[in-house]
This record gives structure tokens, C-alpha cells and sequence, in this order.
């Protein structure tokens, strides 16, 4: 009976992150400040002025940025669309392996 209890518990997807969990998250990348020293479309160097007060989407900033730098968007603010889409899909993707979809593993 116990088996087929954790059978059924690893069969089960994990629980979407609740709204309360995404504003967190949004206002915690909107709160980080990147300085970008960019040279004919390639990213120099990268470094947090401002930090979003939790360090996983600090650590993951810089690197989003230079994926999001070599894609080469028309825009700075397509660049920042992309730079937040993919931390918070890094962010998303961390917390569902850890098991923690309130942060609380961070």
C-alpha cells in the first residue's frame, strides 16, 4: 500500500507556482540594476550595480544577459524583456527541481 502511495506521488506533476510566488519573483528582477559594456554586439563585461536582494537571480543576471546580448535584439528593451524571461524561467526551472515553488530553497 505504501509503494503505490509514493507511485502515485512521483506520477504527480509538481504544483505550479502560485501567483503570490510569480509577484515575488517580478518585483525581485525588477528590482536589479546591470551595468552592460557592450562592443559592436558582443557583451565585454557585465556587473550588478543594484542587486534583486536574492542571490540566485543575481547569479543567473549576467549570464541571461549575454545569451539574451547574442541574440542580437533591436531593441534595449527587447534585450530587458529577454534578460527577465529567462531568469525568471531559470527561476521557475531551479525552484521545481528543489522542490521549493516558495523560495524558501534559495
Amino acid at each position: 500500500m505504501l509503494l503505490a502511495f509514493l507511485l502515485a506521488q512521483l506520477a504527480t506533476p509538481p504544483a505550479a507556482p502560485s501567483q503570490a510566488d510569480i509577484e515575488v519573483t517580478g518585483r525581485q528582477i525588477s528590482r536589479l540594476r546591470l551595468s552592460l559594456d557592450l562592443d559592436g554586439g558582443v557583451l565585454k563585461a557585465c556587473r550588478i550595480t543594484v542587486s534583486s536582494g536574492d542571490a540566485l537571480i543575481d547569479a543567473l543576471a549576467c549570464p541571461a544577459a549575454r545569451t539574451c546580448v547574442a541574440q542580437r535584439p533591436r531593441t534595449s528593451t527587447a534585450l530587458l524583456a529577454c534578460i527577465d524571461q529567462r531568469i525568471a524561467a531559470a527561476v521557475r526551472a531551479h525552484d521545481a527541481m528543489s522542490g521549493s515553488i516558495d523560495g524558501t530553497g534559495r
